[in-house]
This record gives C-alpha cells, sequence and structure tokens, in this order.
C-alpha cells in the first residue's frame, strides 16, 4: 500500500517548484501503476487549497453526516466540488447513522437539494454507521478489519467499496475510447491553469 502525503498548497500547480512538481508527478504515477484505484483524501478545511486534484478527479465522494447544520456544510462542498469539476461523478456516502433507513433519507434529502439548485445528480455508494468500534480502531490505531474484522462498519465499508468499484467500472466503459487512456495524472499535469474563479 502506498501512501502519498501532500504538504504543499496546489490551488495552482504553477506555483510548484520544478523539483517539487517532478516529484508530486513521479509519485503519482507509480501509485498509479500499483492501484486499480487512487484514492486522494482531502479534509473539507482545505477543500479550496485542493482545487487541482479536484478539477482531475473523475470521482468524487463527499462524506455526509445527518445533522441538519453539517447537512448545509456538505451541500456548500459539494457547490464547490461541482464548480470546480462540472463533469465528475460526485456521490455521497452518509455518516454516524444508526440504522439504514436513516442513510436513505439523508441522501434523498441531499439529491432533492443538489438537483434543486444545482441541477445535478448524486451517487449513493452507502453509509457508515454509528459505530463505537471505529473511534476505538482510530484510538488504538489499528486498522478496524483486523480488530473488528465482523464488525458491521466493516460490512460497510466492503458496500461502499464494492459500489466505487462498480461505478468505476461503468465510468471507464462509457468514456469514449481516447479518454480511456488519459490517467489521473495526464488529467492533472496535463493542464497547469487550475485557479478557481471566486464568486
Amino acid at each position: 500500500m502506498s501512501l502519498i502525503t501532500l504538504d504543499v498548497d496546489i490551488l495552482d500547480l504553477s506555483s510548484l517548484s520544478t523539483s517539487e512538481l517532478t516529484s508530486l508527478m513521479r509519485h503519482f504515477r507509480r501509485a498509479e501503476e500499483e492501484a486499480d484505484i487512487l484514492l486522494v483524501t482531502i479534509s473539507p478545511s482545505f477543500i479550496r487549497q485542493m482545487i487541482a486534484i479536484l478539477k482531475a478527479s473523475s470521482d468524487i465522494v463527499v462524506i455526509t453526516p445527518q445533522q441538519v447544520n453539517e447537512l448545509v456544510y456538505a451541500y456548500g462542498m459539494l457547490k464547490t466540488v461541482f464548480q470546480v469539476n462540472s463533469d465528475a461523478c460526485v456521490g455521497i456516502v452518509s455518516s454516524r447513522i444508526s440504522v439504514p433507513d436513516q442513510a436513505e433519507a439523508v441522501f434523498e434529502k441531499m439529491q432533492k437539494t443538489v438537483k434543486r439548485f444545482l441541477d445535478k445528480s448524486l451517487c449513493n455508494y452507502g453509509y457508515l454507521p454509528d459505530d463505537p468500534e471505529i473511534s476505538q480502531s482510530i484510538a488504538s490505531r489499528k486498522p478496524l478489519a483486523l480488530s473488528s474484522p465482523s464488525s458491521q462498519a466493516v460490512r460497510c465499508i466492503a458496500e461502499i467499496s464494492q459500489s466505487i468499484f462498480k461505478r468505476d467500472k461503468q465510468g471507464r466503459e462509457n468514456q469514449p475510447a481516447e479518454e480511456n487512456f488519459r490517467s489521473f495524472s495526464e488529467r492533472l499535469f496535463g493542464s497547469r491553469n487550475t485557479s478557481l474563479t471566486q464568486d
């Protein structure tokens, strides 16, 4: 497993030095060669500092809580994502869910809001349960799949993974032939003009 940490502001790739850009390109390309799917985690607090990553992504997943005030915040992130990359397939994973029906309610609420105000659709990738074993796993720094392999959270994560793989396969099949050869690295480094026009 490879972990790429980004300690630079890549709102605009032209702000990187030649050595930083070369190193970043090398690590991303190596990671893509070794993996079927490349996952890049972006903290909501730094979403506007990661515009280049968002623009190059073909699929974007937003973790969405169910509390009303946090749903409003999640909608703001979705709005930014669609402003940056209107062609991406954007989906949500509902978090801290007690029963599956709650996840469906969160998705339907977000889907309705996004469709009404942004005229876009969302994918439903599943949910993460309100499971104390997740917090325990983080605190103990042990992978949940090893510490609690039969937990509900592990089952939900497996289902989320399958949903993402299925969507990725469908996306590749539906792309024009020439687009299938454009890797994430090529999309990321193919253009330096990655700045977001401010509202």
